[in-house]
């Protein structure tokens, strides 16, 4: 996808589709007032990194366009259907919602046993949320307690403590909460609920929004790690490529490291929201943290729509040799999401308010070893480590 669109909205949601003519097709609402929903096709008929003609019909003309059969036709009509009852509104996570809900019940056998591990995965993110949350707030509150241990919890420890010292656990939820609950002017158990609510709504970024190094609580956690996995991929890969090819893979990853820094930049906002005791101290401050929290996990979705497929792509086409990775890239630069205008203001408003970008440490180096040959360790490092991962979770 190679126009530049404003907002988010309007460079519409990836459908996901399985047949390979439709693999990208997006869905908005209508733009001028006709139709009130439409298709877009990034890049028809584009043969280059150049083009610019996305193509946009209504949305039920989509079917005339390429005959739907099978699982895509199912998809196409839960989508119309959701069109339908919500007045042509869509966004990354219900289209996630609708793809299991297809997947579940027409997929083919791994369709299946792959949503019903989704499933079962967002159950343990609701129970891993909330003691990601906790020890966010364990961290937060360390000083003010001077509890040793505590600015460097985790959830990690929180859930080995769970298993191993139920009462170690409760004493350190109870420290927590009484300092947490003193500042807000609430009682413990009002703190619970509100809590509760809190992780809740947080689990899809769980792992974002409390900065958990291991990144795997919350769909859209996961599914920022292989957005992070594709970028350290291609940067590694790009290392010993003519320098056309490199320029390519540069123009990518510029991509991902640009979605990747909005996303870490509405992770941060909201992690101040989630930490501002304030939103804690009645009913109505709660209830707007909680659609702050909507809002902002809807935003990080929309950067991350459309980077699994290409990170799947890419990891399927290591099999195929040279050409087939080559091919993969220049899928990537045809079809790839650009950043809409909305997310240059956001990292702008960053800049201006950090006084510099708020890069993570390796994604400056990354940035200043661009254009040579030195072999970054670091990045060697991250990329045979993801490599072991996905064994593991092969």
């Amino acid at each position: 996808m190679r126009r530049r669109y404003l907002t988010f909205e309007e460079r519409g949601v990836l459908a996901g589709f399985k047949n390979r003519r439709m693999t990208f097709v997006r869905c908005r609402q209508s733009r001028d007032g006709g139709a009130r929903f439409e298709a877009l096709v990034p890049n028809w008929a584009g043969e280059s990194a150049s083009s610019h003609n996305d193509m946009i019909m209504p949305w039920t003309a989509l079917p005339n366009w390429c005959p739907l059969e099978g699982y895509d036709r199912v998809l196409f009509d839960l989508i119309t259907a959701q069109f339908e009852r919500y007045d042509g509104y869509i966004d990354p996570i219900l289209m996630h919602e609708i793809r299991l809900s297809a997947d579940r019940e027409h997929g083919d056998p791994n369709q299946r046993e792959a949503a019903t591990l989704e499933l079962a995965t967002a159950e343990r993110d609701l129970q891993r949320s909330l003691l990601e949350v906790v020890a966010l707030f364990g961290r937060h509150v360390a000083e003010r307690v001077q509890r040793a241990g505590l600015a460097d919890l985790s959830g990690n420890i929180l859930f080995t403590l769970a298993d191993k010292s139920p009462d170690e656990l409760r004493q350190l939820v109870r420290i927590i909460a009484t300092a947490v609950a003193r500042n807000a002017g609430i009682s413990g158990d009002t703190l619970r609920v509100r809590l509760d609510r809190t992780a809740e709504f947080a689990s899809p970024i769980c792992s974002l929004v409390t900065s958990d190094q291991m990144g795997t609580v919350g769909y859209l956690s996961r599914q920022f790690r292989r957005v992070e996995g594709l970028h350290d991929e291609l940067r590694f890969f790009g290392r010993d490529q003519p320098i056309e090819l490199q320029e390519d893979i540069n123009l990518v990853c510029a991509n991902t490291m640009t979605f990747m820094l909005y996303a870490h930049a509405r992770a941060e906002i909201l992690r101040r929201q989630v930490l501002d005791e304030k939103s804690y101290t009645s009913e109505l401050e709660h209830q707007t943290l909680l659609r702050g929290v909507a809002e902002e996990r809807i935003r990080i979705s929309f950067a991350l729509d459309g980077w699994a497929q290409h990170a799947t792509n890419w990891i399927q086409s290591q099999g195929a040799g040279l050409q087939g990775q080559i091919a993969a890239i220049g899928c990537i630069m045809r079809d790839m999401p650009k950043p809409p205008m909305e997310v240059d203001e956001e990292l702008t408003r960053v800049k201006h308010e950090n006084g510099s970008m708020a890069f993570r440490a390796k994604q400056v180096r990354e940035l200043h070893s661009w254009g040579t040959n030195e072999l970054d360790m670091e990045l060697y490092a991250r990329v045979m480590a993801g490599r072991e991962d996905g064994k593991v979770n092969a």
